[in-house]
């Protein structure tokens, strides 16, 4: 089977910049260890596993990598 993994708040906690509007600060975005697991068990399994970050909509002016 194959699975669509959404990355920001899914398997990570998402981390808002103070006073920023709502920006997201990604460097320090916290990861779900559980969801990972979760994640890492599928692919073992024999799953197809793809992220998805829509990161370049929230922030169309990113350029850089995080």
């Amino acid at each position: 089977m194959k699975y669509v993994i959404d990355i920001d708040g899914t398997i990570c906690k998402e981390v808002i910049i103070p006073d920023s509007g709502g920006k997201k600060d990604y460097k320090n975005h916290v990861p779900y260890q559980d969801r990972i697991d979760k994640v890492n068990a599928l692919y073992d399994a024999g799953h197809t596993i793809k992220y998805l970050s829509l990161i370049h909509i929230s922030e169309p002016t990113r350029r850089t990598p995080i």
